[in-house]
């Protein structure tokens, strides 16, 4: 029994220590005030509502551009929309970007590292 449990103790600690870390982190706001850079936070959006994407980054994570490519879907099938490319300024951790979309229907966006790898990418709806 007490092998047992060392056993277990030491898969814990293995699965978990492999665990790649996350370098960003996605997220869709309806507006950015001063006080609060997303207001409104959700995944679901009124047509006409403005809708801000953020990128939240890794202060660990190193490069100096990142690329935000929008998809939307018609007839389940992902369509390309734009590309839009940020430069970085040295430890900046955070990217916003307006999406001007006066459509209904489910969105997708993708954030690229400057060799192409996703760093993160996220869905979000209108209706």
């Amino acid at each position: 029994m007490r092998r047992l449990l060392i056993l277990l103790a030491l898969a814990a600690a293995v699965t978990t220590g492999c665990k790649e870390e996350q370098l960003a982190k996605v997220r869709f706001c309806a507006d950015i005030s001063p006080q609060n850079p997303c207001v409104g936070e959700d995944n679901v959006f009124i047509q006409g509502t403005n809708v801000w994407a953020h990128l939240l980054l890794n202060p660990r994570f190193d490069d100096t551009t990142v690329t935000g490519n929008l998809y939307g879907y018609q007839d389940e099938k992902r369509i390309f929309i734009e590309s839009k490319v940020h430069e970085l300024d040295p430890g900046q951790t955070i990217i916003m970007e307006q999406l001007f979309i006066n459509l209904c229907g489910d969105f997708e966006i993708e954030w690229l590292d400057s060799k192409g790898n996703l760093l993160a990418k996220g869905e979000f709806e209108i209706w």
